[in-house]
């Protein structure tokens, strides 16, 4: 494992403190260990039924959500896209917006290397890096938390950790990466754990990234659902055992989210609130429910 993943307490606000080098997890608060208290659906949904009224029965409760970061909590891909496009013009190799934006959510290395056409380990492609991440960083210093966070993002984690749910994000950044984006959201404090691509050996769609954050959130992969915008999510999902729930606001569309395997596509995050809580306000799905 060439990264680390970061654990804080809850709600206790600010960054978390491990360093992305350093391996392993960084032992933090409400999260670690043991079983989220919580009455009668709180923070659940019934796993091969449907939810309803808050209530479940006969079902695995689920009490953790591992979440992706662009696209699915924050309003990242527009920019991520744009600033794509402009090394890829610099460098001669131009490209269109409809090639570049479904690679949004993958380890940029992977991107840059098959839009160049050259290894990921080469030296263009480590420049292209560079260039990606200062551009990246200038982007986020002019953008306001406001900004940055998808619709009702903020609002639906304070309500998920009031409902006694853990989070946790799986996200192809690395770690120390979406640790600032998540910084610069004000939200950081709500999860209890964060994996990015540097924390494992094999990145999304294998289940080493969401198997991660559920041992880091204490929980079997059966109690957990799995987040995202991105075919490789839900993936990703599927082969840790996890039940996936595509959004379709960020980059995927509703019908490659179910082709991937989605069990659910919602159109907001209250919407997945409201599906995990088994809440009937502000559910908003396809024709399915979990």
């Amino acid at each position: 494992m060439s990264g680390g993943m970061g654990t804080g307490g809850a709600g206790a606000g600010g960054n978390e403190t491990g360093d992305a080098g350093a391996g392993g997890l960084v032992a933090g608060g409400a999260g670690t260990g043991g079983a989220v208290s919580g009455g009668a659906g709180a923070g659940r949904v019934e796993v091969g039924g449907t939810v309803a009224g808050g209530a479940v029965s006969g079902g695995v409760p689920v009490t953790g959500l591992v979440l992706d970061l662009d696209g699915t909590l924050a309003d990242t891909p527009r920019a991520i896209t744009a600033i794509m496009l402009k090394i890829l013009a610099d460098r001669g190799a131009p490209a269109d917006e409809a090639d570049v934006r479904p690679l949004v959510g993958r380890p940029l290395e992977q991107n840059f290397a098959q839009l160049l056409g050259q290894a990921p380990d080469g030296p263009e492609i480590a420049s292209a890096l560079a260039a990606y991440r200062e551009l990246f960083r200038a982007h986020l210093e002019a953008t306001g938390p406001a900004e940055l966070a998808c619709a009702g993002v903020v609002e639906g984690l304070r309500a998920a950790r009031s409902a006694g749910l853990r989070l946790g994000v799986a996200t192809s950044k690395p770690r120390r990466a979406a640790d600032r984006v998540l910084g610069l959201m004000g939200v950081a404090g709500l999860f209890d754990v964060v994996a990015g691509d540097d924390s494992v050996r094999h990145g999304k769609p294998d289940p080493e990234m969401a198997l991660l954050v559920a041992e880091g959130l204490g929980l079997p992969p059966a109690r957990c659902v799995v987040v995202g915008d991105g075919v490789a999510d839900m993936e990703m999902a599927r082969a840790a055992g996890m039940r996936p729930i595509g959004v379709s606001y960020g980059v995927a569309t509703p019908a490659e989210l179910r082709a991937a395997g989605a069990e659910v596509v919602v159109d907001s995050f209250a919407a997945v609130l409201a599906l995990v809580t088994g809440s009937a306000a502000d559910r908003t799905t396809d024709d399915r429910e979990l």
